[in-house]
């Protein structure tokens, strides 16, 4: 996703675990290389496929936001016993589960990377050229019924 400065997002690995990262982090370099070959303009998507994968990653990204939504569940205190063995346990699960390197996170950084994917089909479709197309239209017929003329925006 475009930062402040307008530039991507790039792919981050600090917050995973080292089997989530292991899996996600080439994904969200694939997905960056794609998505930059779609907005360079050299990955085209016919319209009606695009379509249908903005759907099902609609889907996706609902089932991902419920997901980090019920892992705060997770945060809460475990029993194991009433020994040292036992607190430090909880303490290491609780962690895994809600701390740096959680699965929250781990969820958060997949719906950034499905996010991005649907930026890349979006641009790969032609959408973002089609939105900023048809709102300069509309912008300069409003313009025009009031006597301004606009200057710049898209070509």
């Amino acid at each position: 996703m475009p930062d402040g400065d307008g530039q991507w997002s790039k792919p981050t690995t600090a917050a995973f675990t080292p089997g989530a990262a292991a899996g996600l982090a080439p994904v969200a370099g694939g997905v960056a290389d794609a998505k930059q070959s779609a907005v360079l303009g050299d990955l085209h998507l016919d319209p009606v496929a695009a379509d249908t994968l903005l759907k099902a990653l609609a889907k996706i990204k609902v089932r991902a936001k419920q997901l980090l939504r019920d892992s705060g569940d997770l945060d809460a205190p475990l029993r194991f016993g009433d020994s040292w063995v036992a607190d430090i346990m909880a303490k290491r699960l609780r962690q895994v589960a809600v701390g740096n390197g959680s699965v929250a996170a781990v969820l958060t950084e997949f719906e950034r990377i499905v996010e991005d994917m649907e930026l890349t089909v979006r641009a790969a479709a032609g959408d973002y050229i089609a939105r900023d197309q048809a709102a300069k239209e509309r912008l300069e017929k409003a313009a025009n019924r009031i006597g301004v003329e606009v200057i710049g925006g898209p070509a």
